[in-house]
């Protein structure tokens, strides 16, 4: 008796040690059925609480991103064609053939928006290179129910957004480091604004200078000075960009610093290495042009296992879509170029530039095992300033980095955005490369960065309880993980879930910026820390996420 009395008291003991553990963080409820673990988030032990990044879990990271990577890599199957299938070869083709076969390929995109019908797949060869040989879109007018993809063996088809501008085509402005281009020949106005300049296929990049003016309203007056950029990089270098005195691009500074002149048709460049096209064995010009424009609405389009490089605005752009599918794409260096009609209360011009952008209403978006690399603005969106629905909406198994945004999705409020699912996707360095010579990294009279893996602003929405961001892997920012209005708390059950997701960062930077019923006076951030962390939790936000904090 005295023996099974004893052991009886030690089983107390123990029930109780554990009871006040379990008690001493947060609960942790399990996710729901419909967001069940991808396997690239399982970690050692338990995961949820705020821990230190180790080599072993940093290892498990780099295993995660190189398989997503590859994922993004392998091309996607191209359906059977119900219509009429042509052939565009930049290897092998003609643009005075049918295009009908293989054999008979046209060599540009030229004919398409003439020949292509509705029901129509057009394939590029892969291994294939496509330029923009004028300020043009590749296909105007694109049909509804089209697809487009690829056949024979190689490298996907690269698209190329952007002019190459030889060593011969820059002249040097007296015994400066300025260089300039003429683009008479190419009407590059206003309407051609050139976003970005890219070295080297990527190796480095411009640092776009923008004027300041008196008036934000027109922009008509100059202060005769810069826009100053803080903490940017070029590729090669990280460094300010000071205001500094200016009239004309004779008087740019700062290594590849560039400006569009838009009264002279020019390209102006700083350039300390010499002509740049000698320093550099590629100088591309990305124009302010998307890939393809399509009827609207857009419907039933299909892209398949495309390269698009160097657009100075948006690549994929449909509007009011229906079914718009993107698998097995490869976007870089997007966005940079000026948005003309938006600002109009800043003292320089707003720049933009996603890569697969709905605007408008929305019925079926679908964008899958991509990889999205230096965007000025978004990888993945759809948005809307307009009282419209948008519904079934599939970002999955991406991989982002180099972004502002990974995702972003808004509308007016008090409508129906539902049945959408962000999960699966990596999103690696947010904040980092292209995007960080943003002028605007600070949301309004406020102190708090804007970027964010994901941003769901507007609302609040009617979401049927079918807005989910799940088992997503958010691998450093310098700025926010993720911002929403009106998430899924325990106060608000209908608001955007966030459940499963894994996030690694330093503790200077946010975890979140949360809006919603429950803190009506302009919503809180709540910063990447034990504190901050537990905080959302209690919320009943992210209870089975997972957060590893990096040790400086």
């Amino acid at each position: 008796m005295k023996r099974n009395l004893m052991l009886l008291l030690a089983l107390l003991l123990v029930a109780a040690t554990l009871l006040s553990a379990c008690n001493s963080i947060p609960n942790r409820s399990q996710p729901e059925e419909d967001a069940p673990f991808d396997e690239a988030v399982l970690w050692e032990g338990d995961g949820g609480f705020f821990t230190p990044l180790t080599a072993e879990v940093r290892t498990n990271l780099d295993a995660a991103y190189q398989k997503k990577l590859a994922e993004t890599q392998a091309f996607a199957e191209v359906p059977e064609a119900t219509g009429t299938t042509w052939y565009v070869s930049s290897l092998n083709g003609n643009d005075s053939n049918t295009g009908s076969s293989q054999t008979r390929a046209w060599k540009t995109t030229a004919n398409c928006a003439s020949k292509v019908q509705e029901g129509d797949t057009i394939l590029f060869e892969c291994g294939s290179v496509f330029r923009r040989t004028k300020n043009d879109y590749f296909i105007r007018g694109l049909k509804n129910n089209v697809t487009l993809g690829t056949y024979g063996e190689g490298a996907k088809p690269i698209f190329y957004g952007s002019i190459n501008v030889p060593a011969s085509k820059w002249k040097r402005v007296g015994n400066t480091n300025v260089y300039y281009f003429d683009g008479s020949s190419l009407n590059l106005n206003i309407y051609s604004d050139v976003g970005c300049i890219v070295f080297n296929e990527g190796e480095a990049w411009g640092v776009k200078t923008l004027q300041t003016f008196n008036d934000p309203s027109t922009k008509k007056d100059p202060t005769g000075y810069t826009l100053a950029l803080e903490n940017v990089s070029n590729g090669l270098t990280t460094q300010d960009y000071p205001s500094y005195e200016f009239r004309s691009g004779s008087d740019l500074q700062g290594d590849l610093s560039f400006y569009h002149d838009y009264s002279q048709k020019r390209i102006y460049l700083y350039c300390e290495g010499g002509n740049p096209g000698t320093r550099f064995d590629s100088v591309e010009l990305s124009l302010n042009m998307f890939a393809f424009s399509n009827e609207n609405p857009a419907k039933n389009i299909t892209v398949l296992n495309l390269d698009f490089r160097n657009f100075g605005s948006h690549v994929l752009r449909p509007m009011n879509c229906e079914n718009f599918t993107v698998k097995n794409c490869s976007f870089s260096f997007v966005g940079g170029s000026i948005q003309w009609d938006y600002g109009k209360w800043r003292n320089y011009y707003t720049r933009l530039g996603n890569a697969v952008e709905n605007w408008n209403a929305c019925d079926g978006m679908t964008v899958e095992n991509c990889y999205f690399n230096q965007m000025y603005d978004t990888a993945m969106t759809t948005q809307s300033n307009s009282n419209v629905t948008s519904k079934h909406i599939t970002y999955q198994n991406n991989v982002v980095e180099n972004t502002w945004f990974g995702v972003e999705l808004w509308t007016s409020s008090n409508v129906e955005f539902s049945f959408v699912s962000v999960s699966g996707n990596y999103f690696k360095n947010i904040g980092e490369g292209l995007t960080s010579q943003r002028p605007d990294k600070i949301d309004p009279e406020t102190t708090f960065s804007v970027n964010a893996f994901i941003k769901v602003s507007g609302g609040p929405y009617i979401t049927h309880g079918k807005f989910a961001v799940t088992n997503n892997i958010v691998d450093g920012t310098n700025g926010k993980m993720f911002f929403c209005n009106y998430p899924k708390t325990k106060s608000d059950t209908t608001g955007i879930r966030f459940e499963g997701n894994l996030y690694v960062g330093s503790t200077d930077v946010d975890l979140a910026r949360l809006f919603g019923k429950y803190d009506k006076n302009g919503g809180k951030t709540y910063p990447y820390t034990q504190e901050g962390v537990e905080a959302v939790w209690e919320l009943g936000i992210e209870t089975t996420g997972r957060f590893y904090y990096i040790q400086k």
